[in-house]
């Protein structure tokens, strides 16, 4: 059994003599294994190019047909299987109008003089007769002057010449045929070796200066540039037409180089296809994320737009930011839950994607190492707030929105009852808003403190501010300054006078 190995794709592996000689070592064995093997290929079921009629229908031919129109009719034996095959005996048929590759099962033509300069398969053979038959048909009105089709009588003459030339037409064909059930290679996945074998060829090529200029090299890279624009890959067609415009420049360039008209056509047509790709690269590749927001925090005095934002917030928030004590960036965000919680409940002309949006935000900076920890748990306080009068009228909306946050949000909220009171710039009103969320907020998901936590929260408060915790009116005057609707102040109140009864503060 011959020895498995990673077969190598890069230049500098593929000129070592050892690594060659286990290539061709390995490819060896293989064919020996081939060669000798006695069972049929049960592995996975033939794909539907691999489809054939083991007796196809004989059509007799009428009298007076045109010669041209006659043809050979291929075996049922795959191109790969010819030599192991029996012979049969020759038969003529009719030529009859062939459909596209992609609906007509073996409706490709052989190569029964094995012109092709690379090894012959049923794919390579419907990607070759796929250009010669639709592709060039197709394109003739482009490509067809006195002396015939240029895709035929000049581009293809070219490809059969150079196996480089060869196979990158073949993987542009594979790129441009569609893919589905009906598609014969399906998106071109098998050529995908294609690609490898021409890369290296054309390396090597460059190499050498009498053909690093010639035509097969300049429609090479515009084969490539085609298979790599189908198959959606902008980036690599973006530094192909760096190479080909080098290239182009160094016979003269488009003015005064020695190209014929359509070789003008198509490098014209490549460099519209690459600006093409370009702007879709551009448009479909996203931002970087950046692993950490750099938060910006104001220096009096605060410049007039700056001033203008924090007058929009609730006073409570409007004297922390005035101390210096937020960041830019929460203020804004501060400044978009307040314009959405305006006429608390949310309003009605808000839109849910808006408080989703703010929500998101508010996780995200309550990810953020650069945060202090007072801005973090105002983050918290905040989002629980946002959840609650967001997502209060479709209860089950929050776990499909946050998912496994909600879970990872319950620890953090017992945290944060703990020891926000007790941080640098935390005053008196910011503490008892805080309890007053932490202790009224709950959602379907079970995302709140739990009764005991919650007497535990207050218990904390009335110890650290005992002059107003332990006072309905200094407690009413306080949640107003900060995000706390009307609604919810007399829910609020009868919580607060049971728990001062039972414990009797």
């Amino acid at each position: 059994m011959a020895t498995r190995f990673i077969t190598y794709h890069d230049l500098d592996d593929l000129r070592d003599r050892r690594k060659r000689a286990q290539i061709n070592a390995y490819i060896n064995s293989t064919r020996k294994e081939h060669r000798f093997r006695t069972s049929k290929r049960t592995s996975k079921p033939p794909l539907e190019w691999q489809h054939q009629p083991q007796n196809p229908a004989l059509v007799k031919v009428e009298p007076g047909l045109a010669e041209d129109s006659v043809i050979e009719r291929p075996s049922s034996a795959s191109a790969e299987d010819v030599d192991d095959a029996p012979s049969l005996p020759g038969r003529t048929y009719k030529a009859e109008a062939l459909a596209t590759p992609q609906t007509l099962l073996d409706g490709f033509r052989r190569d029964p003089f094995a012109s092709f300069p690379v090894t012959q398969s049923g794919q390579v053979l419907w990607a070759a007769d796929y250009f010669t038959r639709v592709y060039a048909r197709d394109n003739a009105s482009l490509y067809s002057d006195e002396k015939g089709n240029w895709l035929l009588n000049r581009l293809f003459s070219l490809a059969l010449q150079s196996d480089m030339l060869f196979e990158a037409i073949i993987l542009s064909m594979s790129r441009l045929h569609p893919a589905g059930q009906s598609a014969i290679v399906p998106g071109g996945v098998r050529f995908s070796y294609y690609r490898t074998s021409v890369i290296s060829k054309l390396h090597r090529r460059l190499a050498v200066k009498e053909k690093a200029t010639d035509d097969i090299t300049i429609h090479t890279i515009i084969a490539l540039i085609s298979a790599d624009f189908f198959a959606g890959h902008d980036e690599n067609a973006a530094t192909h037409l760096k190479g080909l415009q080098a290239i182009v420049a160094s016979r003269g360039g488009l003015e005064h180089g020695d190209f014929d008209r359509f070789t003008i056509y198509n490098l014209t047509g490549c460099h519209a296809l690459c600006q093409f790709a370009s702007e879709r690269y551009r448009q479909c590749s996203a931002a970087a994320v950046k692993p950490q927001i750099e938060l910006i925090y104001p220096e009096h005095p605060y410049s007039p737009s700056l001033c203008a934002l924090i007058a929009t917030l609730p006073v409570g928030f409007g004297d922390i930011a005035i101390d210096g004590r937020l960041s830019v960036q929460i203020i804004k965000l501060l400044a978009r839950l307040a314009s959405a919680a305006q006429d608390s409940p949310l309003r009605k002309d808000v839109s849910v994607t808006e408080v989703n949006k703010i929500g998101i935000d508010l996780l995200s900076f309550m990810s953020q190492r650069s945060v202090t920890p007072l801005e973090r748990s105002i983050c918290v306080l905040c989002f629980m707030f946002n959840i609650r009068d967001g997502l209060q009228a479709t209860r089950n909306k929050g776990q499909q929105i946050f998912g496994e946050f909600l879970g990872n949000l319950k620890n953090v909220l017992k945290t944060t009852s703990e020891t926000f009171m007790s941080l640098e710039g935390c005053t008196a009103d910011l503490a008892i808003w805080g309890v007053a969320i932490l202790t009224t907020v709950s959602t379907a998901e079970g995302l709140g403190l739990s009764e005991e936590e919650r007497g535990e929260t207050l218990a904390r408060l009335v110890r650290r501010h005992p002059r107003t915790a332990r006072y309905w009116n200094e407690i009413e005057l306080r949640v107003k300054r900060f995000f706390f609707p009307d609604a919810w102040i007399e829910e609020f109140h009868i919580w607060w006078k049971k728990e001062m009864a039972e414990h009797a503060f």
